[in-house]
């Protein structure tokens, strides 16, 4: 399992502090969420299940579709202060 961006204390801390930085997440996600840590955990339960005992070898993604699109460069507003 491959998780995407989710709301931790590390990462709440940024995305609370910053709206530019928590809008263009949710711009860019399909899905326009960007969930808690429990996403990650309701997908670990399928893959330990008995649903999934024919899944092998693979990257699930749990990114709420981000891993599909073309990214954009972060707004200049925000680039400087993060790199």
């Amino acid at each position: 399992m491959a998780p995407g961006l989710v709301r931790t204390p590390l990462t709440g801390a940024i995305l609370d502090a910053d709206a530019d930085i928590n809008a263009w997440m949710k711009l860019h996600t399909p899905n326009g969420q960007v969930p808690g840590a429990e996403v990650c955990g309701d997908t670990a339960v399928f893959l330990l299940s008995d649903a999934a005992a024919h899944i092998h070898g693979q990257t699930l993604l749990v990114d709420g579709g981000m891993s599909t699109w073309q990214q954009p460069d972060l707004p200049q507003s925000v680039r400087g202060r993060l790199i």
